[in-house]
């Protein structure tokens, strides 16, 4: 639960207390394949005027010796703009969420609406052959149905 919702999150090993995914040597082992959230670290983004900007959390990456890199370069990913406005629909639609799952009074139906948003977004596949954008915005127009 983070912020009055049930998201996925990602599994941490408690022996060594940290990512399942990362090697031997610390790296993440796999890279090509991360989710946002790890590709955005150590950056952070902070949200207002209907926006956001990307901000560096300066002790976050325990790595000496660190370089300048672009932010685009950083996070990898082809379509950065198509990625950005996803970001910031998904955002809104988490703000959303918040909002009703706090005005719901009864404990069953916020279960039944948090799977219900989980089932939507997370649970059901996606198809790699097709835009995830466009099957993302397929799930989006679906919640006011």
């Amino acid at each position: 639960m983070a912020d009055g919702l049930l998201l996925p999150h990602l599994n941490i090993d408690k022996e060594i207390g940290a990512c399942r995914f990362l090697n031997k040597d610390g790296r993440c082992g796999i890279h090509n394949f991360r989710p946002g959230f790890c590709r955005l670290y150590p950056l952070g983004r902070i949200y207002e005027n209907g926006g956001f900007s990307y901000f560096l959390q300066v002790y976050e990456c325990p790595y000496p010796n660190k370089t300048k890199v672009k932010i685009r370069k950083w996070l990898g990913i082809e379509n950065l703009p198509a990625y950005e406005s996803f970001v910031l629909e998904w955002h809104d639609i988490l703000a959303a969420a918040r909002k009703e799952t706090a005005a719901i009074t009864s404990q069953s139906e916020t279960a039944k609406y948090m799977t219900a948003f989980l089932k939507r977004f997370y649970q059901n596949p996606y198809d790699p052959s097709q835009s995830f954008y466009d099957q993302f915005n397929r799930r989006k127009s679906s919640l006011d149905q």
